[in-house]
């Protein structure tokens, strides 16, 4: 498993982006599917900047666990945060057939990170938030 603690700012998204993609260098993905999971990344790292915190936010860091799994060949990545306990996944989906004025703000961010990977995992343990994502490595 190898690892990243960033500082909680949106600045730090780029590092936590090149650190995935130098996780995933071996394995040669395709484009879309490297696309497709910097996006669920970055939704899920800005959510947890935004939202996690309520004082001193950037003073808080973000960790976050990167893995490979086997059968099927897989990437694994868990955010971790001492923030407010908040499950993202218990929001319902929203409603993306409605016109865009009639949409109820928020749940979009989530909404699409959960599109763009195979699955998404949310528990709170030992006083942090751990919002874990995988991905199969086509």
């Amino acid at each position: 498993m190898k690892q990243i603690i960033v500082c909680n700012n949106k600045q730090q998204l780029y590092d936590v982006l090149n650190f995935v993609k130098k996780n995933l260098d071996p394995y040669k993905v395709s484009k879309k599917f490297q696309m497709q999971l910097e996006l669920s990344i970055e939704e899920i790292f800005i959510n947890i900047v935004n939202h996690a915190y309520e004082t001193h936010a950037n003073e808080r860091k973000i960790l976050i666990n990167s893995y490979i799994e086997t059968d099927p060949l897989k990437i694994a990545l868990e955010f971790l945060d001492e923030g407010t306990p908040y499950n993202p996944l218990e929001n319902h989906d929203p409603n993306i057939s409605l016109p865009l004025e009639e949409r109820s703000i928020g749940g979009l961010g989530i909404y699409l990170a959960k599109k763009n990977v195979d699955s998404i995992d949310y528990k709170y343990k030992d006083e942090k938030n751990i919002l874990t994502i995988k991905k199969n490595i086509e």
